[in-house]
């Protein structure tokens, strides 16, 4: 099977989660295209753009916004949650390196109204045009361990965030570089390393 590389650009999105007054900060990493092949190190997010699905694109300050608004309601509203800010790095070809580019801060309270689930984590899967699999991962959500579920996803929030990914407005990628096009089913459950570092490391 071939390795497939992140990229061609990596937006890292930083969010914290607190349970007990204990605040551990989390990082998911979507693959992205820009219009610009080779931004300037330093180019503020608003004179970006990103690729889209329906072959458009939009202001990279903007589309985060919108993601920022989209997955706030999953985590809860308490004291210290929140989606804190984005990172744009850009891979090398066929590389896990990358170069950092710019930062953008989000400064967002999360607004759930049900508990965290301790070091839960839920992930979304979808096959790509290209014939491969992309994953959305979530860390301590507002959403319980459970069984898998399949679209239309029972929690309101994430079947929007399903309807998005499978839209022309969505502008994350698999590793194949291609778009999603069919969600897969969404899972439910714990992250080990994150319930250890939760438990055992403080």
């Amino acid at each position: 099977m071939a390795l497939n590389y992140p990229g061609p650009f990596g937006l890292r999105m930083f969010y914290t989660t607190t349970i007990s007054s204990v605040a551990v900060e989390h990082m998911a990493e979507y693959n992205i295209d820009l219009t610009d092949a080779t931004p300037t190190p330093g180019t503020a997010f608003a004179d970006l753009d990103v690729q889209l699905q329906d072959l458009t694109s939009d202001v990279l300050s903007t589309y985060c916004n919108a993601w920022t608004t989209l997955i706030k309601p999953l985590f809860n509203n308490g004291a210290g949650n929140s989606i804190d800010r984005y990172e744009l790095w850009q891979y090398d070809d066929e590389s896990f390196d990358a170069t950092f580019i710019s930062a953008l801060s989000a400064g967002t309270a999360t607004t759930g109204t049900t508990a965290a689930t301790t070091a839960g984590q839920v992930i979304i899967t979808y096959r790509t045009i290209g014939g491969g699999i992309m994953k959305l991962n979530f860390m301590e959500t507002i959403i319980a361990v459970g069984i898998r579920d399949t679209p239309p996803f029972a929690n309101a929030t994430l079947d929007a965030i399903n309807t998005f990914i499978l839209s022309g407005d969505n502008a994350f990628l698999g590793r194949d570089n291609t778009f999603p096009f069919a969600s897969i089913a969404m899972y439910p459950g714990t992250n080990e390393a994150l319930f250890k570092k939760r438990f055992r490391n403080y």
